[in-house]
Order: C-alpha cells, then sequence, then structure tokens
C-alpha cells in the first residue's frame, strides 16, 4: 500500500527536515513586469543550454536565437540600467 500524504509528512519530519516556505514568487513572461533579474554574467550560458534543446531553436534562422533574445534582454535591463535582464511579475508572500 501507498503511504499516505500525512504520513510521508510525520515520516519527514522525523526525519529533521522541516517545511519550507516560499518568501516570493517570479512569473515568467507576465505582462505586468516589476521585477528585473539580472543576466549579464549567465546569457552567454543561456544561450549554451537553449542549443542543447533543438525543438527550441527549430526555425530561428542560420544566425539562431541568440541576436534576438540579446536585443531582448537589453530592452528589458534599460529600466533598471543593467546591461542584460529578464523580467517577470513579482509577488512577495505574507509571513
Amino acid at each position: 500500500m501507498a503511504e499516505s500524504k500525512a504520513d510521508k509528512i510525520a515520516r519527514l519530519l522525523a526525519e529533521g527536515l522541516e517545511p519550507h516556505k516560499v518568501a516570493e514568487i517570479l512569473f515568467w513572461s507576465a505582462e505586468d513586469i516589476n521585477f528585473r533579474s539580472d543576466i549579464t554574467g549567465t546569457f552567454d550560458l543561456k544561450i549554451k543550454a537553449l542549443y542543447c534543446h533543438k525543438s527550441q531553436i527549430k526555425g530561428s534562422g542560420s544566425a539562431g536565437p541568440e541576436k534576438r533574445l540579446r536585443q531582448k534582454c537589453k530592452e528589458m535591463a534599460k529600466e533598471e540600467a543593467l546591461d542584460l535582464a529578464e523580467g517577470f511579475h513579482r509577488v512577495i508572500l505574507p509571513d
């Protein structure tokens, strides 16, 4: 028989694992952007990771997605005086 949720919680607590409370949620691809994250130092890694997912770059042309994404991230960064950024809608959760 499968372990019930209550039994699983009790077992994890007995093992010393405490619940984790999330302080904030970042919604990607939101219309109401109120938080920008600096990705200047990780942009090249982001592009390398994207190329690992061939289905994600299919039909993006011979230049690939890098030029388009770099421009989009530059535009997103302008309001925060960053080089490159991704935008999110940030919700801070109550304690």
